[in-house]
């Protein structure tokens, strides 16, 4: 939601804003976006921004607690003419009305802007539903420079949270730069009603975690590090429960709390080579594997440990 330094376009758009923090608090009690409604610059630029179609979740308190969601159509929202000398900050926004009373309300929304006050340190325009609105979703933050003629991509921040409609908590959006290659890496997490907590790099879309699992990790490029340590720090730690797993640095093997007989011991896990794949060794690895690639087998059978 807020830019890393190395990549804002401006320098003002790196700087947390206390509407960010209230974006995010909106999103806690229930707003937030479905799907959709990605704002982005025109192909030929100008000084409206494309928002596509979407759909937004809202929790009305009054006088009872409702979830309603609203279809919003695709549009062009036009931003009013920049300032000559100073810059400032405008919001694009779902803005929407909601009206009967109890199970018998209604929902309308459509596009918006909130706009910001031209200042030498812009900040965000209070999100305060325009008059005859009850509610708003912040779909994207758009920076003015003084003097533009035109909105163009470095201009446009994403500002939506995802709230899919399961009553899934807000996800976290957390924004690292990688001194490697300069690219953001964006890690998403969400918690959904009945507890069970998502990861998913790079995950745009709603993911559907299995019912059986609290934890569930989603990626097709990367995988899951479980702790790694030395034997002496393994056998460190306090009062291991039973099914606790670590990765033996010193025995080059995936360590399990087990319990033979009534009682509890380190095993470790049976792993077979997989043939035919490349192999590297592990100096010049990052996998704690001395060679090749290993599969933990599904036996619980495992050669025992100290």
């Amino acid at each position: 939601m807020i830019p890393n330094l190395d990549g804002a376009s401006f320098r003002a758009q790196a700087a947390p804003d206390s509407g960010d923090f209230e974006m995010y608090t909106q999103a806690l009690k229930g707003n937030g976006v479905v799907y959709g409604l990605a704002a982005s610059a025109q192909v030929s630029p100008n000084m409206t921004v494309a928002v596509t179609i979407g759909r937004v979740v809202v929790m009305t308190s009054y006088p009872e607690a409702y979830e309603m969601q609203a279809e919003i159509a695709a549009g062009n929202v036009a931003i009013g003419a920049a300032h000559a000398t100073l810059p400032r900050f405008d919001l694009i926004i779902a803005q929407l009305n909601i009206s009967g009373i109890g199970p018998f309300r209604y929902i309308s929304g459509s596009l918006a802007v909130l706009p910001g006050t031209p200042a030498a340190e812009p900040t965000f325009p209070p999100l305060i539903p325009p008059a005859t609105y009850e509610e708003i979703v912040v779909l994207a933050s758009v920076y003015v420079p003084p003097g533009a003629t035109f909105i163009d991509s470095p201009l446009v921040v994403d500002k939506r949270i995802p709230l899919p409609d399961n009553r899934r908590r807000p996800y976290l959006l957390l924004c690292a730069a990688d001194p490697g290659d300069a690219e953001d890496i964006i890690t998403k997490m969400s918690i959904t009603h009945d507890g069970i907590v998502i990861v998913s790099p790079n995950q745009t879309s709603v993911i559907d975690p299995p019912a059986c699992a609290t934890l569930f990790v989603n990626s097709t490029t990367k995988g899951v590090i479980l702790p790694r340590m030395s034997s002496a720090q393994r056998l460190a730690i306090e009062q291991p429960l039973e099914g606790l797993m670590v990765y033996d640095l010193t025995l080059d093997k995936l360590c399990i709390r087990v319990s033979v007989g009534g009682i509890l011991e380190w095993e470790t896990v049976n792993t077979t080579t997989i043939t035919g794949e490349p192999s590297a060794s592990k100096s010049a690895s990052a996998s704690p594997s001395a060679s090749g690639s290993a599969s933990a087998s599904p036996s619980a059978s495992a050669s025992p440990s100290s």
